[in-house]
């Protein structure tokens, strides 16, 4: 806990060193600290990245056929190919240091990325990156290596395909090679294909439907198992039905999560308010509410309901840097047309000094909360 803690001040500190246009080397180093910290954690035996280190020294020992003969490795090849390129590393600690630094490192820069696009000042840049830091779950990353991983390259990849809108076709690739890499990711890659379906009026029926499909789980569940033998699906619908039957759902951590999407929903919707006119952020919206929608319909389902929750915190900085100020579009050489922005008046401006607050005092909990709750229990060798 105390390396987290030395670390975080020593974040603060260096944050007023770096200018805005070499805030990128900032976030490199945070997220090589971060790395750093990550190969020195001692797994406990209640942490999957204890089952993973045995999966990596079988590696060693046996080969690959270790994981591609195992029933539940079998569908996820690019996890398979991922765990056995570590395994040539000689310490274990190079898996969470890898995750951890891949993890950090691309989340920090969309935030890069999306600041210089629109002119978004450094104070507005590290208000993103205080809110992802804050609230994001350093220790559930390094326990579960695989699902945050997925989600943190696949939130990447989103940005690069609906906001700058390239390479469009290599995006998609590697959206379906994720899935195999975590099924989960699977569900995500269902929702970007609803965007080709997304209207002002099927998007409403869609958001519904999502809201509510926790209801009729089972009957999705059953009818998607009868439907198909693709062993993907099949590990997919089996952690559904594994979770949805799970009655374990921890007050503490939920009321901290709740908390979490309540103000990523309260940014998003101004978000929303402030930047409709923009139609470059119209794909990233849309696909934000269906998340959004997804993940109001799981809070029955505390697994399903944090791993999304979690995902949001990789969107977030999106929401969180067009509110912190005055933003001016982004004009290509290509494109000139002129975007025409809305006056702030002072009861926006009002509303946005609040949700800052807002988005400062969140990340700040959550940042107690982890420290107290989840950090205390960090071993290192």
């Amino acid at each position: 806990m105390f390396a987290l803690l030395i670390a975080s001040f020593f974040f603060l500190i260096t944050s007023f060193i770096f200018p805005r246009e070499k805030l990128n080397y900032y976030f490199l180093l945070i997220s090589f600290i971060l790395a750093i910290i990550g190969f020195f954690v001692v797994p406990n035996n209640t942490m999957d990245l204890y089952k993973h280190y045995q999966v990596l020294e079988a590696i060693r020992i046996s080969g690959i056929e270790v994981v591609s003969n195992h029933n539940y490795y079998d569908s996820l090849p690019i996890f398979r190919i991922y765990f056995y390129l570590i395994s040539f590393l000689q310490y274990n600690g190079f898996l969470p240091a890898i995750t951890v630094f891949i993890t950090y490192a691309l989340t920090f820069k969309t935030i890069y990325k999306l600041g210089i696009r629109y002119n978004v000042s450094k104070l507005g840049m590290l208000l993103a990156m205080l809110f992802f830091v804050g609230t994001f779950n350093y220790l559930g990353l390094l326990s579960g290596i695989r699902n945050m991983l997925a989600f943190s390259v696949f939130a990447y990849f989103l940005y690069i395909d609906l906001v700058e809108k390239k390479n469009s076709l290599f995006c998609w690739l590697i959206y379906i090679l994720l899935c195999f890499f975590h099924s989960s990711t699977v569900v995500l890659v269902l929702f970007r294909l609803l965007l080709y379906l997304y209207n002002k009026f099927t998007g409403k029926i869609i958001n519904i439907v999502l809201i509510a499909w926790s209801f009729g789980s089972f009957m999705i569940i059953n009818m998607l198992d009868s439907l198909t033998d693709i062993k993907l699906f099949k590990l997919l619908i089996m952690q559904i039905e594994g979770y949805s039957t799970l009655d374990y759902y921890p007050i503490i951590p939920a009321i901290s999560k709740y908390l979490i999407l309540i103000t990523i929903m309260i940014t998003f919707l101004y978000f929303m308010n402030v930047n409709k006119s923009i139609k470059e952020l119209k794909g990233i919206t849309r696909f934000s509410a269906l998340i959004i929608a997804f993940t109001i319909g799981s809070i029955t389902n505390y697994h399903i309901f944090v791993r999304f929750v979690n995902f949001l915190i990789f969107l977030s900085p999106i929401y969180i840097m067009l509110i912190s100020k005055n933003i001016y579009p982004y004009t290509s050489e290509v494109n000139h047309a002129a975007i025409t922005w809305r006056q702030t008046s002072k009861n926006k401006k009002l509303t946005k000094s609040i949700l800052v607050l807002l988005i400062i005092s969140i990340s700040l909990l959550s940042i107690l909360y982890l420290f107290v709750f989840q950090y205390r229990y960090i071993q290192f060798s």
